[in-house]
């Protein structure tokens, strides 16, 4: 009995043995699989943007708007008191605080112009206190130019194509995603300033929060009331008598 124990038990380590034999192997190549992909136990504590508004985020920054208007001759055209009359309340909408008109000192035409475009300001609400004239040693056919300073939104330049595209194992959007939509919603937003400080509600209608309070309470049917005169009759075409 005691050799027929120690056969077993021989038995035993060696398939323990072979157990640990075929282990050791898988558990290197693990280890080494996770070395080349640069696993650690340290914890990845770096926040990597995953949104578009938060990887194209919406900056307000200030800048210039320009004009330059012809002095070939000393009358505007209709197409050119058009572009002034828009480019005036542009100036006015967006809240100018100077609105600057710089002319050639040589030249008689900028002068008419230029108390022209000086009228179709005023016309259009700017205060004339708002207006800066100033000249320039330029030649007698130089523009008349027209400037003011605003707020615009702008956010970061697409066409981030450095990854691949069908590269998708780690479950996020491409780069360029949402790139597009940023760029139209600051181009089209009619106040910059919001993405800033967004302005407070309107207020509500008191006699319509009275009339949805005083329904709510009687209680009244919230549905619409039938139109006698909404109603259509129908018959069958197929009858007959």
């Amino acid at each position: 009995m005691t050799a027929l124990k120690k056969a077993k038990s021989m038995r035993n380590v060696r398939k323990i043995s072979g157990f640990f034999n075929i282990l050791g192997p898988v558990m290197l190549a693990i280890t080494l699989s996770a070395c080349s992909q640069g696993w650690d136990n340290r914890e990845n504590d770096v926040y990597i943007p995953v949104s578009h508004t938060e990887r194209f985020p919406i900056d307000v920054v200030k800048g210039t708007v320009r004009m330059n208007v012809s002095t070939r001759s000393s009358r505007l055209s209709a197409v050119q008191v058009d572009t002034i009359t828009r480019f005036a309340q542009q100036a006015q909408s967006s809240g100018a605080g100077r609105v600057y008109i710089r002319r050639s000192r040589n030249s008689i035409n900028a002068d008419v112009i230029a108390g022209r475009i000086t009228q179709i300001f005023t016309e259009n609400g700017i205060n004339g206190k708002l207006l800066r004239h100033s000249t320039f040693a330029g030649s007698r056919g130089a523009h008349v130019s027209l400037s003011f300073s605003r707020r615009f939104a702008k956010t970061k330049q697409c066409g981030s194509w450095t990854k691949d595209f069908t590269d998708s194992h780690d479950n996020r959007p491409h780069g360029d995603f949402g790139c597009s939509n940023q760029h139209n919603l600051a181009a089209q937003v009619a106040n910059p300033q919001d993405f800033v400080t967004p302005r407070t509600s309107t207020p509500s209608d008191a006699m319509r929060r009275h009339r949805v309070f005083s329904d709510y309470r009687t209680p009244k049917s919230t549905s619409t009331p039938e139109d006698s005169t909404s109603k259509i009759s129908t018959t069958d075409a197929g009858k007959t008598e």
